[in-house]
């Protein structure tokens, strides 16, 4: 069982990497997303989350032996995040903006949550190669992102249909 395992992780990695619709860079295995389309919206809506909590290694196991990853949850992630255009069922030939939403977390959600602060959509940096949307972001426990065409970020995240 081991054995099979070692095998199938790399075919696996590579038929992920190949199908993903966001690719992160350097890779996290405590980094998870969820892709939201709502109804009418022209964009999406990319929540990528760190669980830290997800791979605490077995009770009495060291790190390795355990087989699961260290605890890595401290700090901030710094990374590439890759957003695959036409994986995302969007149309690569049009233009699209990237868009960080301030609120989620950190210092401004405790603001958003109390009602002293609204959610900000802040255009971030990008470049776009081959149908994907490429940014050097950072995650702390939550983000959100959303690829949406210039002028529409704000019906994308808020939900309003066009």
């Amino acid at each position: 069982m081991n054995d099979g395992g070692s095998l199938l992780r790399p075919l696996l990695k590579g038929i992920g990497q190949k199908t993903a619709p966001i690719l992160f860079g350097p890779a996290d295995d405590q980094l998870e997303y969820v892709a939201y389309k709502k109804a009418g919206s022209v964009g999406r809506r990319i929540q990528p989350q760190r669980d830290p909590d997800r791979l605490r290694p077995a009770q009495g196991a060291s790190g390795d032996s355990a087989g699961t990853s260290l605890l890595k949850g401290q700090g901030t992630l710094e990374g590439e995040v890759a957003f695959r255009l036409d994986r995302l069922g969007l149309d690569a030939s049009k233009p699209f903006g990237l868009y960080e939403i301030d609120g989620i977390d950190g210092p401004m959600f405790d603001r958003v949550v109390s009602g002293k602060a609204t959610f900000a959509i802040k255009p971030i940096p990008f470049v776009i190669r081959n149908g994907e949307i490429r940014a050097k972001v950072q995650i702390a426990k939550r983000a959100e992102f959303v690829v949406a065409p210039p002028g529409h970020a704000h019906d994308v995240f808020f939900g309003a249909a066009r």
